[in-house]
């Protein structure tokens, strides 16, 4: 697991382990995501320097619950075969 000292860290310096996403594009709030050991094909998304598809956040509230999801959507049209190395 992640402390808070290596989150500082880790945003300070850009370099994450692989399967770990960190979101800050939330007000006021950084959210990591370790999918290390568990989680689903999404995990497997690379990074680059010219990606293909982006990390979007979506909550909404009831009276009852609050739910959190992070979306994968792709920028362009992607086919089967396609690696973008």
């Amino acid at each position: 697991m992640y402390d808070e000292a290596d989150v500082d860290f880790t945003l300070s310096m850009c370099s994450v382990q692989p399967y770990v996403l960190f979101y800050t594009k939330l007000n006021g709030l950084d959210l990591c995501v370790d999918s290390r050991d568990y989680g689903n094909e999404a995990r497997f998304v690379r990074r680059s320097c010219t990606p293909n598809a982006e990390v979007c956040f979506l909550s909404f509230f009831d009276h009852l619950h609050i739910c959190c999801f992070l979306l994968l959507f792709a920028r362009t049209a992607l086919l089967m075969s396609q690696n973008n190395y």
